[in-house]
């Protein structure tokens, strides 16, 4: 048995999360134990360290001189719903939030009732999505349809509260001004336009990870999601295997790439 260190990439919280996600099982497979290294990646921060993985998460084994090898967080399992149990599994054995984080997800959903609707609304440079290999169905779908969706929700629960996760500040300032008290959301830092939060915009790198978990950690608690395209979207699916989501770019483009999550 060898010690791997799966390493990190220079994409996303979760489409690195989910490439780790899916390293660790191919690993494991083959009888390998791992050590994740987030290093040089969007979120590394000089004052916490070199290796991100350890900012959000507890460390899988202890790393010693012997025995180890390199590997990047790259394996991405097939679109089946076997993955998503795959992944749920994953993340129950290996998967070890930071309490503090924890804490601020508690805080943030202790209001969620039973039919808390979770809204993820992925826009800013998701826009430029074909530039990095996506199809032009996976741009975001207008906020005016993710409105009638979120109705069509509270027509049917009127009680229910909406969490919206997104990265526009505009996007969340409209949802503001409709639903009102009924939105909950975390501060945290968004951009607006085309300009993407983690390679245009100057702050924490820290922070821009912490936030993204906890939206993602946030949505699934819910009782519903309606999203997008999106890994952090996904990823919530991973995190509760008895959320169920409506995947708009699927509902309107035809873009199923997601739609395994359903089964």
């Amino acid at each position: 048995m060898s010690k791997i260190i799966v390493q990190g990439t220079d994409a996303g919280f979760f489409s690195m999360f989910r490439g780790t996600l899916g390293t660790l099982d191919a690993l494991e497979k083959d009888g390998h134990t791992a050590y994740v290294f987030w290093k040089d990646s969007l979120y590394n921060d000089p004052e916490k360290g070199d290796n991100a993985w350890e900012y959000y998460f507890d460390q899988l084994c202890e790393l010693d001189s012997s025995g180890t090898y390199l590997c990047n967080a790259h394996v991405i399992p097939p679109r089946e719903y076997a993955t998503r149990v795959m992944m749920n599994k994953v993340i129950n054995k290996h998967v070890r939030v930071k309490e503090d984080i924890l804490n601020e997800v508690d805080d943030l959903t202790k209001e969620f009732g039973d039919n808390t609707l979770g809204v993820h609304i992925r826009l800013t440079d998701k826009h430029n999505c074909t530039r990095f290999g996506e199809p032009e169905t996976g741009k975001p779908i207008e906020v005016g349809l993710y409105t009638k969706h979120i109705d069509a929700y509270l027509e049917k629960y009127p009680e229910a509260q909406v969490f919206l996760a997104t990265d526009d500040a505009d996007c969340l300032k409209d949802l503001i001004s409709i639903y009102g008290t009924k939105l909950i959301y975390k501060d945290a830092i968004r951009s607006t336009g085309q300009k993407s939060i983690h390679h245009d915009l100057k702050g924490n790198n820290y922070q821009k990870g912490r936030d993204v978990l906890v939206d993602c950690l946030a949505l699934s608690r819910c009782n519903h999601l309606i999203k997008g395209i999106s890994n952090v979207a996904l990823a919530a699916m991973f995190f509760n295997m008895d959320l169920t989501c409506e995947t708009l770019n699927s509902i309107y483009n035809n873009d199923t790439r997601e739609d395994f999550v359903n089964g």
